[in-house]
């Protein structure tokens, strides 16, 4: 949760964070009651809260404040409502963003990205998001989709990935096929048999590591050849 000071470029501070299990074998109906729930609990710690951001694992509609398609979490989430049962419960406005486009909004105003003309991100874990700034502003073309760098094809004839392609990046680097290539039970166990020089790990991580690299390499090539 954070808080600008002063109305644009000003100083934000960050008031409060924390970690609730998704459950998300529950249902979307669980999952949505479970958002308002940690969202009404924040806000009575600090009142004063006029709107609410909810940042989603997928594709959603801006307008409508449902989700489209959440390819890594299970259930029906084709259509679901989203921002307005959690408004209902709040009692204040909730917008639906990517995830991966607010971690990107927040590296623009926070972090990395602060004071960058153009920037590309990625974020890495269950399945990989990313997002594209332009001219200092988050790109997300005209319904939120833009910057769905994971689902870029890197073998047309490559593995199946959640979305229904083949060959998406996303299908590589992924952390259960990040474990799979390094024989280990998660990403971290894979790092940590890597660093005890474990040999199907470390082959592991090269393997993971060559096809995020041509991924890298293609973003860097988008605003070299559109002249950001």
């Amino acid at each position: 949760m954070d808080r600008r000071r002063e109305h644009l470029g000003g100083d934000w501070s960050t008031l409060d964070r924390g970690l609730v299990p998704t459950m998300a074998a529950e249902g979307p109906d669980a999952v949505v009651a479970r958002l308002a729930d940690t969202a009404r609990a924040a806000c009575a710690r600090w009142p004063g809260v006029t709107t609410v951001g909810i940042g989603v694992p997928g594709l959603y509609d801006p307008v409508a404040g449902t989700t489209r398609f959440l390819v890594n979490v299970p259930g029906a989430w084709a259509e679901r409502p989203v921002a307005a049962p959690v408004s209902a419960a709040l009692g204040l406005p909730v917008a639906l963003i990517n995830d991966a486009r607010a971690f990107g909004l927040a590296e623009l105003r926070l972090g990395a990205g602060r004071g960058a003309s153009s920037v590309v991100g990625l974020v890495l874990g269950t399945g990989l998001g990313g997002f594209v700034a332009v001219a200092s502003q988050l790109h997300q073309g005209h319904d939120g989709t833009a910057g769905e760098v994971g689902h870029q094809t890197i073998d047309p004839d490559g593995p199946w990935c959640g979305c229904g392609n083949r060959g998406c990046l996303e299908a590589y680097v992924r952390a259960d096929q990040f474990a799979i290539a390094c024989g280990a039970a998660s990403p971290q166990a894979a790092v940590e048999a890597a660093r005890r020089g474990d040999q199907r790990a470390v082959n592991g991580l090269t393997h993971v590591g060559r096809y995020l690299g041509i991924g890298i390499a293609n973003l860097i090539s988008i605003p070299r050849r559109i002249g950001w």
